[in-house]
């Protein structure tokens, strides 16, 4: 991994919450083979959020780009779907109502945290949770409760999303989720390499830094 990458992911500490906006692209598989990569040479855990077989989807494409990688170290709380990819440690019905199922997420995830101690929390389909809602009130209610993650210095969180599905969602909808991520950052895919905007930063002296990294040894 080049010292570039490690940097970037070192920003964010313990504790943050990191919005990575993305259009259609590999940017998902990028990331999270990075974050993995990331972890490993740290010695952390990794817990991923796999919404709607969100992951699966993302290791077949990683299958039919013939990267190698492996998942069966990553700790998995799977919501929806049907297929299993990695550890999975906790699953979440969904439900009709958000109330019941953050009440069963925050639950399961209380627990799993007390068995991980310090871990990388990457968050796939995320998007098409909220897609899923009927109304705005109810997206409100699922910003506040992810919004309570926020501080939690055993926890560094990505959330990846998908630029175009966020579009879809109300206006304030989009404007809260930026509102709550400690750190924003936009990654847009360029031949083999990403070029990556900061556009948030608990740290301003890194606000409007755009930094290009090369991703072909991978990708």
């Amino acid at each position: 991994m080049s010292d570039v990458i490690m940097k970037l992911l070192d920003i964010p500490k313990f504790g943050e919450t990191v919005l990575v906006k993305y259009p259609p692209s590999f940017v998902p598989e990028f990331m999270v083979l990075k974050v993995i990569q990331y972890a490993k040479m740290k010695n952390i855990k990794v817990l991923i959020d796999d919404n709607f077989d969100a992951l699966a989807i993302l290791e077949t494409r990683l299958k039919i780009l013939g990267v190698k990688y492996n998942l069966d170290d990553v700790y998995v709380i799977k919501t929806g779907g049907k297929r299993k990819i990695g550890n999975v440690i906790a699953e979440i019905k969904k439900t009709s109502e958000p109330r019941v199922y953050f009440r069963e997420y925050a639950k399961s995830f209380k627990e799993i945290s007390e068995v991980l101690g310090k871990y990388i929390n990457i968050v796939l389909g995320i998007e098409e949770l909220f897609k899923s809602m009927t109304n705005p009130m109810e997206m409100y209610m699922s910003i506040f409760e992810i919004q309570k993650f926020l501080g939690n210095t055993h926890r560094k969180a990505f959330y990846l999303v998908n630029k175009d599905v966020l579009l879809t969602l109300p206006f304030p909808v989009r404007v809260e989720f930026s509102r709550i991520a400690s750190t924003v950052v936009e990654v847009i895919p360029i031949a083999t390499n990403a070029h990556v905007r900061i556009l948030k930063a608990t740290n301003p002296d890194f606000v409007g830094r755009e930094i290009t990294v090369d991703i072909g040894e991978d990708l």
